[in-house]
């Protein structure tokens, strides 16, 4: 996926963020499809340093970030 901002995409109005394909076990190995599998952001997010290595992408308008689609990303909450 390419996502690529229209404004200026900041932490405070909801810019994209990612999970460090180090701290995402399925980012490789794939996710579990089974009957009664653990939630892959559960999985990935396990640990206070997973959590803390949550990275905030900013970019200004016609920035772009180019990602593979095991990225586990999403945007942040825009303040009012």
């Amino acid at each position: 996926p390419l996502w690529l901002p229209l404004s200026p995409a900041t932490p405070s109005n909801s810019c994209l963020h990612v999970i460090p394909r180090q701290h995402d076990p399925g980012y490789d190995a794939g996710d579990d499809h089974s009957p009664g599998a653990s939630d892959p952001l559960h999985l990935a997010l396990r640990t206070d340093g997973a959590i803390q290595s949550i990275r905030a992408c900013p970019l200004p308008p016609g920035g772009c970030v180019v990602f593979t689609h095991r990225a586990m990303h999403w945007g942040s909450r825009a303040a009012a």
